[in-house]
Formats: C-alpha cells, structure tokens, sequence
C-alpha cells in the first residue's frame, strides 16, 4: 500500500532531510513548538480513518505548509475513494486519471 507519505520539518524556510526512497512525494510540516521532537522517519498513514469527538483531547504537533494543500487534499481523496472500491494503490495528482 502507498498511503504512508513522509512529513518533513519546515523551519525558518527550509525543509529538513527526509527519505528520498519513498514513493510519495512528502507533506511539509510546520511545528508550533520547538520544543517538540521531530522524527525524520515520520509519515502520514492514509489508510487509518479517525472519527474526531468533541470529548478527546489532542495535541496540536504542527500544520501542513500552504502551498502543500493541494496534496493534502488529493492523498486524502484518493485514499478515501480507493479504500471503498478495494484498490490500494494511490497515485500522484499530476498523473493522469
């Protein structure tokens, strides 16, 4: 399955090293606190599905870059629509349909 795509640091404009083998082009994270640790290895997991409840406290690690969006919203699309048809494969949004 390809719904793991890596998270690079993005911190005073520059986006920190990541694993260039991936096969996901990376989302660039933002951290709120410096405080907080980063690991290099960390991935989003589009296969996992959450139901947000009023009740559950969280705790905000960072945001998507602005101009990553677009790919965000695309990878969560695309695993949306490929678990409830079965297909596991993601595919990139400049490729075509």
């Amino acid at each position: 399955m390809l719904y793991h795509v890596p998270l690079v640091k993005r911190e005073h404009g520059k986006t920190s090293q990541y694993d260039s083998t991936s096969a996901r082009q990376p989302l660039q994270l933002i951290m709120e606190r410096t405080t907080d640790q980063y690991d290099p290895t960390s991935t989003a997991d589009f296969s996992k599905h959450y139901t947000i409840e009023y009740n559950l406290k969280v705790h905000k690690i960072g945001r998507i870059e602005p101009n990553d969006m677009r790919l965000l919203s695309h990878y969560a699309s695309e695993s949306l629509s490929k678990s409830l048809d079965g297909n596991n494969a993601v595919d990139s949004p400049d490729s075509p349909a």
